[in-house]
């Protein structure tokens, strides 16, 4: 780190570096656990099963499974939350999900990433709007991605069957004896290390799978899919830097490389105009409406609640319940259409009347936070700067 910013290139190596470490720590800790669940049913539990009850016996081999499966995933999280990650100089927010393209911290949006690399000529932004165009991975159909998340469904789900046949089978004498017990938790010792490495393995893989698949049918996407641009990008349309074809619609509004963040063309610095909309206020709206899951959640019960009480004739306490959800139902969206009105916070593009709101579009709405612009037209939308007296 120099004067307080971070060399891109140095600073997406250690988050690789980083990430990578993350995946074998969690693939060993998945192994020593198979082995030990594995042992533990061919030795320990003969010797267990005769001190507990027939019930206790029925239900301990699959609580046991289920636990196995849950351990990793705990496991992954609590190392990713205490392993070293580089953090911004300015709040000190962690910078794994920072964006090569924009090189500005997530939390506090100022730029704290420099890139010494020069411009280098050969990339050409796609002439057709349909390549500019942001596109959402959850909607974008393509017979590789189909493919994909059909094996990545086998993957888990052929496995965790074959184990629950073990448990619910005829082939043994008696459901939670102790042989059917042994089988069910060494078969899932093996299987825990098993289906973690092969989902692994697999996710790793997926990306290039995808590609290779959508080349071999790329003319029978482009008939399935309006969205689909195709999988073989013309050569002046990847990036110079690392020879991967960038997002186009972040490369139009920053210049800069999707994946290396490395500067591919010149942009024109767009005037900060007093009607555009302020970015601190816009996020801290955007914070204010992870409430939505509360209200959603608040709004059935206060209903429910009411029925019951009528239900029970306690008039009082249903009167009670149900104006609490009609003040509920009325003011939370209300307050957000005042907060809205004070802040100016305006989803509705003002140049080319495209909305950005993420009931319309979550992928315009996350290029609205993320850039500060359309969209569509990728006008500014969003002051980055002081606000004017």
């Amino acid at each position: 780190m120099t004067s307080g910013t971070y060399e891109i290139t140095e600073l997406l190596r250690i988050l690789e570096k980083r990430n990578q470490l993350l995946v074998k720590v969690w693939l060993y800790f998945t192994l020593i656990l198979g082995i030990v669940l594995a042992l533990s049913g061919l030795f320990a539990w003969p010797y267990l099963a005769s001190t507990l009850g027939p019930l206790t016996r029925l239900m301990f081999p699959p609580v046991i499974l289920c636990a196995a499966l849950v351990l990793p995933l705990l496991f992954q999280w609590i190392f990713r939350l205490a392993l070293p990650v580089p953090r911004c100089p300015e709040c000190g927010a962690r910078m794994e999900s920072l964006s090569p393209a924009l090189r500005r911290c997530p939390k506090c949006r100022r730029v704290v990433v420099r890139d010494s690399r020069s411009l280098l000529p050969g990339y050409q932004l796609p002439t057709d709007e349909k390549s500019l165009r942001v596109h959402d991975p959850e909607y974008v159909i393509s017979i590789g991605q189909v493919a994909v998340r059909a094996g990545s469904f086998l993957l888990y789900a052929i496995p965790v069957l074959w184990v629950g046949s073990f448990y619910l089978g005829s082939s043994f004498p008696e459901t939670g004896s102790v042989e059917a017990g042994t089988w069910i938790i060494t078969a899932g010792g093996v299987l825990v290390f098993a289906l973690y490495f092969a989902a692994v393995a697999f996710q790793r893989a997926a990306p290039e799978l995808v590609e290779w698949i959508d080349r071999k049918c790329d003319r029978l996407n482009r008939h399935l899919d309006d969205d689909y641009r195709g999988i073989d990008p013309d050569p002046a349309h990847r990036c110079p830097h690392c020879g991967r074809e960038p997002d186009h619609a972040l490369a139009a509004v920053t210049g800069n490389c999707s994946h290396c963040g490395g500067p591919i063309r010149e942009t024109a610095v767009e005037p900060e105009q007093p009607e555009l909309m302020e970015e601190k206020l816009l996020h801290r709206y955007t914070a204010i409406r992870r409430l939505d899951n509360v209200f959603y959640l608040l709004l059935p019960a206060a209903v429910v609640f009411a029925w019951i009480c009528a239900e029970e004739a306690n008039w009082d306490w249903a009167a009670a319940w149900g104006l609490g959800a009609i003040a509920l139902g009325a003011g939370y969206p209300l307050a957000l259409f005042a907060l809205r009105r004070r802040w100016r916070i305006v989803t509705r593009c003002p140049f080319c009347g495209s909305r950005n709101s993420r009931w319309n579009s979550p992928a315009a709405w996350r290029f609205l936070l993320l850039t500060g612009h359309c969209a569509s037209c990728r006008r500014k939308l969003v002051r980055t700067g002081s606000p004017p007296k």
